[in-house]
């Protein structure tokens, strides 16, 4: 690994693509209805373009099987319903999908980590919208806010820019990866022994694209001196 400077151009274009990738996973995990669908079958080729462009050959893969998966529109988007409702939404047989659930000794929901998630937002003037019906630590926010606060970056001035980056990069590391890839795991592999592939490879692309920007992020340096 080598740690890379940024110059203003580069970390536009960087923070766009990021921010289009994480919006596209807070949808999933968030709606299953014919625009969640539309947004997943217009997303993946650039998908797949970023996936080859960062030689990540696991997320590229799984990005292949979903292309794969999305056929007829109207069977796909009721394979989707179907997989949503089985994995996150039948009570004690579900998926838990918020932080707090995962972390927590009690395993409930807005207990410490809550509240950890709801200062960052604060910071950042952030508002998880009535389109998210989990709570502010669910994944579709978390994932949510990764999104906003990656493309709230290309606009920062420069003095603010270092500081904002340093709370983007702390965010993921601190919260998100903490609990979702074992979310994806379990996503998953629950998916997969129910037939329901669709949701097990969407699981398998946030994975393997939080490995990524985990370790993007570890060698991003950014400087007023580099806008």
């Amino acid at each position: 690994s080598h740690t890379v400077h940024l110059d203003s151009g580069t970390l536009s274009g960087l923070m766009t693509a990021r921010s289009g990738i994480y919006r596209l996973f807070s949808v999933l995990y968030s709606q299953t209805d014919e625009s969640a669908y539309a947004f997943l079958c217009s997303a993946l080729p650039e998908l797949k373009e970023f996936a080859d462009g960062i030689e990540c050959r696991g997320l590229s893969a799984a990005v292949d099987e979903t292309i794969a998966l999305c056929g007829d529109a109207p069977d796909s988007l009721s394979r989707m319903n179907r997989a949503f409702t089985r994995l996150y939404l039948l009570g004690g047989n579900s998926i838990p999908m918020t932080g707090s659930e995962w972390l927590s000794p009690e395993k409930t929901q807005k207990s410490d980590p809550y509240f950890a998630v709801r200062a960052v937002y604060k910071s950042f003037s952030f508002k998880k919208p009535d389109s998210i019906k989990e709570s502010d630590e669910s994944v579709a926010a978390e994932l949510l806010f990764m999104a906003a606060s990656a493309a709230g970056l290309c606009e920062a001035a420069p003095e603010n820019a270092a500081r904002l980056f340093a709370a983007h990069k702390d965010f993921l590391k601190e919260h998100i990866m903490r609990w979702v890839p074992a979310f994806c795991e379990r996503s998953s592999a629950l998916a997969r022994e129910c037939g329901l592939f669709l949701y097990g490879e969407i699981a398998e692309m946030l994975k393997m694209f939080l490995q990524f920007d985990e370790e993007l992020l570890d060698n991003l340096f950014l400087s007023e001196e580099d806008l």
